[in-house]
């Protein structure tokens, strides 16, 4: 499936892995997401707050860790 869908964000984790973003469902809180080329699957949004800034980001969580929006990167 992830052949067939746009990437319009990745989040870098290494030099050889990055999660891509495919979509967000907006009207039902989720977003499309795989590691490099693995099949996709949804994740709820979720908001979080920064222990530095004490301000709440969208985001959602991957493998126990929270994904801000704000650090993935938008692709054209």
């Amino acid at each position: 499936m992830s052949k067939c869908k746009k990437v319009i964000g990745s989040y870098p984790i290494c030099n050889t892995a990055s999660l891509n973003v495919y979509e967000i469902d907006d009207a039902n809180d989720r977003v499309l997401v795989s590691l490099n080329d693995m099949p996709p699957r949804w994740y709820k949004i979720r908001e979080a707050c920064n222990t530095d800034t004490g301000e709440w980001e969208m985001g959602f969580n991957y493998g126990g860790a929270f994904v801000p929006f704000s650090d993935v990167m938008r692709v054209d």
